[in-house]
């Protein structure tokens, strides 16, 4: 059964839809409407030329409302509204008509993917003509009706009007409208914020209510008729095998429907999650590991390298490399982190009669339905992927080995099967973001006014190195783009080869190179004497949108002022994904080493901010992801097997140590930029300047606390201490 598992590249997927075998625009037309069966769907609208369908992003129904299919995750972050809203706000709908599919997996929407905080960003312009080209049929087809030039008719709140007080509502204009040509470059509507009615507003959350009430379906409550349950056995996280010895007791227990060997391990399948849990519980395994590498091993890998061939990320300016007589060396170390999203991976799948549907909490619905294809062999029309509202993703579910499973279940059963993994699942069979050793030396020129810098990044690769060059980017991004200004810079990766499973986690390489050039930063700061505020924006002088936000954020925290006793500050900012974060951290640290946090102040540079109130809550989202990873994330490997396995020992930031957080966002026309991981890279370094400002000592290895969750002075170095101004 294994000889038919093959893996279905994105490039046939294009031949296919190349060829038309995906469905031209009414198979696109599909959508998911979550508590709607699609029964009540095909009554609602029996028949496409019922509605106006000028692209693939937006209809208009004839009793007026206006349907939006949404290309991307709703993984929280709010996409179901801002994006909504970029269409509503060209097309100068009625929002309170305007509704949201979330579309299934097809080629014609493009590129699916929720990735690189690109959601916004990537269709800012592609559903403003989206918009655009509605509104321009609507207008065209009113002016038809009356008999006058379009150029003297305008729109209004879901109406085309007339100065002389005629108007006509949408909803009866769409099906002329259907009938009229497509526009070839349909007037944008001005970017003055008069002329916008939607965009730039903080319009409340379309996905909330469902979500306050308990209607709002996710992956984990999809029910079919006939539906079975699947708890499966792994083998061991860092490669290995599973054998079944003895499944006695599995299937002896009520409610138990099968015990199944896969390729991906023994599967108790039963008629509820609980049942299926307990009885893997029951089995009698035997486990074969590949290695036993332990946390010492994964270290001593990355030093093992970092004396090994590099290549070249960045390379410009006069002078040696590594700078000779510098000013300071250092070295950063962080972990392997998991994702560890509230919602554990689950997926349901229904395979019968030649055709295979996927319910599924993705960020690339078209990569589940080519899992799906692997694993059946069917057409791509015949495999139906319904994204689901996710439980927060991170990066975590753009794999989909669950698809695998529950496909592969269901296609041998018979009967709908829903794989669920437990916490521990979850955590034990991530795909990890790299741990990463970074060597950095430099010094300022005399006058401060520019640096010469050395940056050796070390880590393994999530994708691979490029054959041409030997580089992977993902692993120096925002190292190769250091924003200060230098009069020598040189920045090398080296890979380190590893059994762990690698996987892209929030704000990706950002992640990691962050924290070692803004601790790195601060640390040449103080030795050379001057303010870290200070020494950045003379460094920044042909960066705008870093000194915008670093003198925003300096502002609002009152940067320089004394502070009340025990309390002290640190700084940081980062550029990523079209965006650009500042951040000051405080806080207060205890004879006894306990650690808190007590505010976090932040300035946001993104653009135009579609949904300002969505930016405001992405940014203090990243701030907390990024402040547990700091203070307790580490993913802990003994034995060649993952060790860590619930929130008791990978551990969460609680309530209780959140701090009060307080985020600017500086107004702009320009494009946006993205904002779902952006306000991850710079906590951690601001955290650490911050214990360098309070304790004189500076913390270079994440994470900060220990298991008792006290301050871990084994992963501090003194003598590089507090700068003059905290």
């Amino acid at each position: 059964m294994s000889s038919r598992w093959r893996k279905v590249t994105r490039r046939e997927l294009l031949a296919w839809g190349a060829m038309g075998v995906l469905g031209g625009a009414a198979g696109l037309l599909l959508g998911y409407r979550f508590g709607v069966r699609r029964e009540r769907w095909r009554k609602r609208w029996p028949d496409e030329r019922d509605r106006f369908r000028p692209n693939v992003f937006v209809a208009i129904e004839p009793d007026g409302e206006v349907v939006v299919w949404l290309t991307k995750a709703e993984l929280g972050q709010g996409v179901m509204t801002s994006l909504p809203m970029i269409v509503a706000d060209e097309l100068d709908a009625d929002w309170s008509r305007v509704r949201v599919q979330l579309a299934i997996a097809n080629l014609n929407f493009g590129d699916m993917s929720t990735v690189t905080s690109a959601s916004v960003r990537s269709l800012w312009g592609p559903l403003r003509e989206a918009g655009a080209t509605a509104r321009t049929m609507l207008i065209g087809a009113a002016a038809d009706y009356w008999g006058i030039a379009p150029q003297s008719c305008s729109t209004a709140n879901g109406r085309v009007v007339h100065p002389d007080g005629r108007q006509l509502e949408y909803g009866a204009l769409a099906l002329a409208a259907a009938t009229r040509p497509l526009p070839q470059a349909p007037a944008l509507r001005g970017g003055d914020a008069p002329r916008r009615s939607i965009v730039g507003r903080s319009l409340p959350r379309l996905d909330i209510p469902a979500k306050v009430e308990g209607s709002a379906r996710f992956a984990i409550d999809v029910r079919l008729p006939g539906q079975l349950f699947a708890v499966t056995a792994r083998p061991a996280a860092l490669g290995g095998e599973v054998r079944l010895v003895d499944d006695a007791a599995a299937r002896a227990m009520p409610g138990v429907v099968d015990v199944v060997s896969a390729p991906f391990g023994i599967a108790v399948v039963a008629d509820t999650t609980w049942t299926a849990a307990r009885g893997r519980g029951a089995l009698v395994l035997e486990r074969t590991l590949a290695t036993d590498l332990g946390d010492e091993d994964l270290a001593a890998a990355l030093r093992q390298r970092a004396t090994g061939p590099t290549a070249i990320a960045r390379d410009d300016g006069s002078g040696p490399a590594p700078p000779e007589d510098p000013a300071l060396k250092a070295e950063y170390e962080l972990p392997y982190l998991a994702h560890a999203p509230m919602e554990t991976i689950t997926c349901t799948a229904r395979v019968e009669g030649g055709r295979c549907e996927v319910w599924a909490a993705t960020q690339d619905p078209l990569a589940a339905q080519a899992e799906a294809i692997s694993v059946t062999n069917l057409e791509p029309a015949a495999v139906i992927v319904y994204p689901t509202f996710a439980g927060g993703g991170f990066g975590r579910r753009v794999f989909h080995p669950e698809v695998r499973e529950a496909v592969w279940l269901s296609e041998r059963l018979g009967r709908p099967v829903q794989s669920v993994w437990l916490r521990e699942d979850d955590l034990q069979h991530d795909y990890y973001r790299p741990a990463s050793l970074h060597r950095c030396q430099g010094r300022f020129d005399a006058d401060a006014s520019s640096l010469h810098w050395y940056h050796h990044v070390i880590c393994p690769s999530i994708p691979g190195q490029d054959s041409a060059t030997g580089l992977d980017e993902l692993a120096v991004d925002g190292a190769a783009q250091l924003p200060y200004a230098v009069a020598r810079a040189r920045v090398e990766w080296t890979s380190v080869p590893t059994p762990v499973p690698l996987g892209f986690w929030r704000s990706v390489g950002h992640s990691h190179t962050a924290f070692a050039i803004e601790s790195f930063i601060d640390e040449l700061a103080w030795h050379a004497g001057l303010d870290p505020l200070a020494a950045r924006l003379q460094l920044l002088h042909d960066q705008p949108r870093h000194r915008a936000v670093l003198e925003r954020v300096a502002a609002m925290a009152r940067w320089g002022q004394s502070t009340t006793d025990g309390l002290h500050r640190g700084l940081a900012v980062h550029a990523c994904f079209g965006s650009v974060v500042a951040q000051v951290v405080e806080v207060s640290v205890g004879a006894d080493r306990s650690c808190d946090v007590t505010r976090v102040w932040a300035a946001v540079h993104c653009g135009r901010a579609i949904h300002p109130d969505g930016v405001v809550a992405q940014i203090e989202g990243g701030i907390i992801f990024g402040l547990t990873a700091a203070l307790h994330g580490r993913v802990a490997f003994s034995g060649g097997q993952v060790r860590t396995a619930n929130f008791d020992d990978y551990g969460l930031l609680r309530m209780r140590a959140v701090p009060d957080i307080e985020v600017a966002v500086i107004p702009s026309e320009d494009d946006p930029g993205g904002v779902g991981e952006i306000g991850v890279p710079p906590v951690a370094p601001a955290l650490a300047n911050a214990l360098a400002a309070a304790t004189g000592l500076r913390f270079r290895r994440l994470p900060l606390l220990d298991d008792a969750g006290r301050l871990d002075r084994t992963r501090a170095e003194s003598g590089q201490g507090r700068g003059p101004a905290t």
